[in-house]
């Protein structure tokens, strides 16, 4: 199925939140009603289509602009270490958080609120007792756990089958 294509006024919207992640702000740019555009502009955001074109502009504007992973990971590296006097203890620390979220090391916790207007017409985990659901928790870590080895580098010695 094609996608829809966006009109101007999206096009314009995706073009300005690109650049500024601000939604309300982008839909009065592109033309909406600023009676409504922070609707508009949450709207616009909730369409797969427009969402995808706004990734795509915002990875056009890195391009442009020479932003690089490296380059993200070098200024970061460089501000986490920089002891000048015109720099804060908190920007070298917010650094080196971001760094530790890039490497893995720290998870990111996300709130989400809102209301799903959704019922489930079946329970989620169908029949499963609680000794199978706990085999399969002990499968997922096992494999984490084998995965984690080889991301590593380690060698694994598999048990005979």
């Amino acid at each position: 199925m094609d996608e829809p294509k966006l009109t101007q006024r999206q096009e314009r919207f995706v073009a300005h939140y690109a650049a500024t992640s601000n939604a309300t702000q982008s839909a009065k740019d592109a033309g909406y009603s600023a009676h409504s555009a922070r609707e508009n502009g949450y709207e616009n955001l909730t369409k797969p289509y427009v969402a995808r074109a706004v990734a795509l502009k915002q990875a056009d504007y890195l391009v442009e602009a020479g932003v690089t992973a490296h380059a993200i990971v070098t200024g970061l590296l460089l501000e986490a270490n920089d002891r000048a006097s015109d720099r804060t203890a908190n920007a070298r620390v917010q650094a080196w958080k971001v760094l530790a979220q890039m490497a893995g090391l720290v998870e990111t916790k996300v709130s989400v609120r809102g209301q799903v207007d959704h019922r489930l017409e079946r329970e989620p985990l169908g029949p499963l007792s609680l000794d199978q659901l706990d085999q399969i928790i002990d499968a997922g870590h096992t494999a984490k756990r084998i995965l984690d080895a080889l991301d590593a580098g380690e060698i694994l010695e598999l048990p005979p089958a």
